[in-house]
């Protein structure tokens, strides 16, 4: 889905009434990804100049719960490897939520 970033459904079946980032998941569009993220807005906040380009450590993956990977991330999400495997989507969505 590209609007919630997350497998098992598509963009028309979403249930989300927000886009979300596919660099984060967060709850704000890609192109506000520096305004609005945390590990953005937090370098700001020091002072900081905001980067252009968030660095890989700042992804986060809310399909694997992982940082470090973002949701569209086609060689590291381990969900995205298994994109059109449903069973798998849903036994390791339930884990991971659990």
């Amino acid at each position: 889905c590209t609007k919630c970033w997350r497998w098992g459904h598509t963009s028309g079946q979403c249930a989300s009434y927000a886009e979300a980032c596919p660099l984060c998941g967060g709850a704000h569009i890609e192109t506000e990804h520096a305004k609005h993220a945390l590990c953005c807005v937090s370098v700001g906040l020091k002072g900081g100049k905001v980067p252009d380009v968030c660095p890989d450590a700042h992804y986060y993956c809310p399909n694997c719960k992982v940082a470090g990977h973002g949701p569209s991330d086609k060689i590291n999400c381990r969900f995205w490897k298994h994109n059109r495997d449903k069973e798998w989507i849903a036994k390791r969505r339930s884990e991971a939520e659990s």
